[in-house]
């Protein structure tokens, strides 16, 4: 349960020419960090419409790419889901603002992969988990190691998420993470 409150406003965007053709030219196919999708912006206006909780239900890790010309908030699911990631903690470090902690360890992996893109699901009640925000990491992804190999890896992330006007966060927080940082 963690109460949110509206963000500062933001700063007048600069009218100079320089701002304005960097903005126009801006590849919207290309993300660094999280990405709130169309559903989770959606689901954000539903539950602070409604003065619900937003329910993180999960994260999910992927080995595919963004399709060519998709932009990553149009993202409804992985482009090739290869397992779960645990939630072992969330925090609210600015207002409007709650940064998940998900892990992944290579005990669990099957087969070793590229770890190329992450999804943080939240629970809607009208059409169940959908990708709240989708984070894209095919410019640096991750080597998962297979169960089997003689190193193991733990791949722990911490994905930050735009919650304005949403009154509260709820997650289930796995007991089983190995590893928690304090902060």
């Amino acid at each position: 349960f963690f109460p949110t409150s509206p963000p500062p406003p933001k700063p007048p965007l600069s009218s100079s020419p320089a701002t304005s053709d960097v903005n126009k030219k801006q590849d919207k196919t290309r993300a660094k960090g999280s990405v709130t999708t169309e559903k989770g912006r959606a689901l954000r206006g539903k539950t602070a419409a409604t003065n619900t909780p937003l329910n993180i239900a999960g994260g999910q890790i992927g080995s595919g790419d963004l399709p060519a010309g998709t932009p990553p908030a149009s993202m409804t699911a992985l482009a090739s889901y290869v397992m779960d990631a645990t939630i072992v903690a969330i925090s609210t470090p600015a207002a409007g603002e709650v940064k998940a902690v998900l892990q992944v360890l290579s005990n669990d992996v099957e087969t070793a992969f590229l770890a190329k893109e992450v999804a943080l699901l939240a629970s809607d009640p009208d059409e169940g988990d959908v990708v709240y925000c989708y984070v894209p990491m095919q410019d640096d992804p991750v080597q998962m190691r297979a169960a089997g190999d003689v190193v193991g890896k733990l791949l722990t992330m911490e994905i930050s998420m735009i919650v304005s006007n949403v009154a509260n966060v709820t997650a289930v927080i796995s007991p089983e993470g190995l590893v928690r940082r304090k902060e």
